[in-house]
Order: C-alpha cells, then structure tokens, then sequence
C-alpha cells in the first residue's frame, strides 16, 4: 500500500540560486530482465523491477527486488555497450546471492575489490519467513563472483546483517520513536572517502502501511580487508532533508545515493509514486558535496537548461557514472506498463524496465 501525503504538509525552499549542474537525457530505452514474460505457478507474472545499478570494469550490475523466473539470481549482469539488446546477460548461481530476496542499493569499493549489494531492511528481523532475507547485505568481487561474504558488524559471525537494522534504528530515533521506528526501508548505500558508509533511508514509521516518506543518510565507518568488510557501531543521522516545496508540489523519498569520484559531490535521487498512472511516477536528482553534507546544508538540485527542477518521467530507483559527464539511471516503475494510456513513450512490458543516458554539464 502506498501512502500519499498531502502537498500542504512541508513547503521549504529549495536550493535553486547555488545549483551548478544541468541535465539532458541523451538517450533511452527498455532493457530486458529475462526474455519474455513469464507467469509464475500462482498465475501472476514476474515483475522487471530494478532497483540498483553500478558500472564496473566496463560491466553493468543491477538488482531486481522482485524474485526472477528459473530461479535465476535476482543480480545479474551485462556489457555495458549491450544496454539496449542485453544479449550478454549473466545471472549467478553462487548461494551467496540467495541470501538477499529484495535488493535495493548498492556501492563499490574505492578500490574496486567489492561490490556491495544491499536489502531493503524493511522486514522485522523476526519475521519467520523474510528476516534474516529482507535485512542482509552481501558483498563480492566483480572478478570472481566466488569471492564473497554477508556485510556485517565488526565482531559478528557474519552469517548475516541483522544487527545493522538495529543500529540503523537507533541511528534515527526520534521522540516520536524514542527507542527508534518499528519500520525503516533502506534504498540507498554509498561509500565515500575517509572510510564512510552511507545507508540511505526512504521511509520510516510504525509499518510498511503506516509511515512517512524520507531522506534520510546514516553514516558509519567501515574496514575492508582481505577478508571482507565490516562496520563500526557508531551509526548516526547525518542528514534528514524535508524537500517539499512550492518548486516540486510532490511528496518524495530517497531512491539511491551515488558518489562521484569524478567531482567528489555525493548525489542521490528522489522519487514519487502518487499512483499506478504513467504521469503519477517520477523522480528528481540532487547533490552537494561531503563538506556540506557534514555541515548539514541543504542539497542542490538538478535543473535543465533553463533552471527549472528536473524531472524524470519514470521512477527513478538506482543510477552509476559512466564517467564524468555520462550518468546511466535505471527506473522501478512497478507493475505500471502504459498500456491503455495515451503516453506511448511509457510503453513496455513486464519483463522491460526503463533506462536513460543523462548528460550533466555545469
């Protein structure tokens, strides 16, 4: 169930004045997640839904938070030059991939060793079925996929990431939820210098049919070796935006964060989802840099050539830089397809998700 709030609630600026960046789509498409539609066993079909992307070594990574056909792992993988075809799609068999059944974000390594790719974090831990499967995070190299391990707090067994919901929550307590929320959905993770881990949070609140919509960042430290990578306990809020305002007239949440190695700003995505219609969905894209981050100012917003706020037309859930002006995104638009609608441009199937090319120049 989503939850629409009412416009009315929160009118801040937005930070329009300072923004140095401009966007322009170059290119899009559709991908294919599998090759044709398929009808699961209940008779619903499976659901290309892509929720984090990134681009390693010339190969495109993405992950589904909906479970793939044949069992197939939910990451897969292509070249990058086969964005529109696909036909050098590869899924993994290891268990490792097994352990998470949504993912929602994901990061590199400076070093370019590991990719991390997290869950949702949205279930309760103690969730007979989906617990230990909703609260995960995994990480692997992109060069051997046998190489691997659970993310997981410094000192732990590491068989799974359970106790990071429990810092998360503590992280972002409030005195509405003074020993912090029942439920949190993470759909962000970004590293950045000086060994820093960002989760990003989308929504909090006492359920999944009861919350509010967010950006909120939770930063840590981590230690990679050769070993794996591990977290330190000292989770705290760093940012928690409110950016609804006259310029946007839209309720959003965070969808992805990114950092950008070639400018050193950190950028993230916004989107909404006021309803199932094609003009209902879309997205935003913002960034500042880590010492505004760290004072807490208020982020920058993509604009167009004219200075108007940017909107994409798809939900917008995960983006990598290609390198420093290209910018390849990735849209979850749930089971919304355009069929019987006007906007032939929305049109695809469910084994399709959309993609754009973005340019941004200052």
């Amino acid at each position: 169930m989503k939850k629409i709030i009412p416009f009315f609630i929160v009118f801040l600026s937005v930070n329009l004045v300072n923004a140095q960046y401009y966007g322009k789509i170059e290119k899009q498409g559709y991908f294919n997640c599998f090759d044709t539609v398929v009808t699961k066993d209940n008779g619903k079909p499976f659901t290309c839904e892509p929720s984090t992307i990134a681009f390693i070594n010339g190969k495109i990574f993405i992950g589904n938070d909906k479970t793939f056909p044949d069992q197939k792992s939910s990451i897969f993988s292509f070249n990058f030059d086969d964005t529109i075809n696909c036909k050098s799609r590869t899924y993994y068999e290891n268990d490792l991939f097994d352990r998470v059944h949504k993912f929602e974000a994901s990061t590199i390594t400076p070093d370019s060793n590991f990719l991390i790719f997290s869950g949702a974090f949205d279930y309760h831990e103690n969730h007979p079925k989906e617990g230990t499967f909703h609260n995960t995070a995994i990480f692997f190299s992109p060069k051997n996929i046998e190489k691997g391990g659970v993310l997981h707090i410094k000192g732990d067994t590491g068989t799974n990431s359970i106790d990071i919901k429990k810092y998360l929550r503590r992280a972002i307590k409030s005195d509405s939820f003074p020993e912090g929320p029942d439920y949190l959905k993470v759909e962000g993770l970004s590293i950045i210098p000086n060994n820093f881990i960002i989760f990003g949070i989308r929504e909090f609140g006492k359920s999944y049919k009861d919350f509010n919509y967010s950006i909120i960042f939770v930063i840590t430290h981590y230690t990679q070796d050769e070993n794996g990578i591990y977290l330190d306990t000292n989770f705290r809020k760093i940012l928690d935006y409110k950016p609804q305002s006259r310029a946007l007239m839209r309720p959003v949440g965070l969808s992805s964060i990114e950092y950008n190695p070639y400018d050193g700003n950190i950028w993230f995505t916004t989107s909404y989802e006021l309803g199932k219609l094609t003009w209902q969905l879309g997205a935003y894209m913002w960034y500042l840099s880590p010492e505004e981050l760290f004072a807490n100012k208020t982020p920058h917003l993509l604009t167009d050539q004219k200075g108007r706020p940017f909107v994409f037309k798809h939900k917008i859930e995960g983006f990598t830089f290609i390198n420093k002006e290209t910018i390849l995104l990735i849209a979850d638009d749930d089971r919304t397809t355009g069929k019987y609608e006007k906007d032939y441009s929305f049109l695809r199937n469910l084994n399709q998700a959309y993609w754009c090319i973005l340019k941004i120049k200052k």
